[in-house]
């Protein structure tokens, strides 16, 4: 049989994992919210140095990425007309 201070220890366990899980959810968020930050400021530093009339290459050489994604990056912009792609 369970006793009063057996719930109360009980329920601090369900509160601690309630927070412990919604921690994971804000963590996610932030984790994803400083990717897509970073995503978007490659994507403007290669619009950037291309409309400086940088070649990929050169372009590929200053940020350090992989050649197919500076290209796709540019038709993303000539086909869409912004980086948000």
């Amino acid at each position: 049989m369970r006793t009063d201070r057996d719930l109360a220890s009980l329920a601090g366990g369900a509160l601690l994992l309630g927070a412990v899980a919604a921690f994971g959810k804000v963590w996610d968020a932030t984790v994803a919210a400083i990717n897509r930050d970073l995503k978007n400021r490659r994507k403007q530093k290669i619009l950037d140095l291309w409309l400086a009339c940088h070649i990929q290459q050169e372009i590929v050489d200053v940020i350090d990425i992989s050649e197919p994604t500076v290209r796709n990056q540019i038709e993303s912009f000539l086909t869409f007309g912004n980086i948000a792609n």
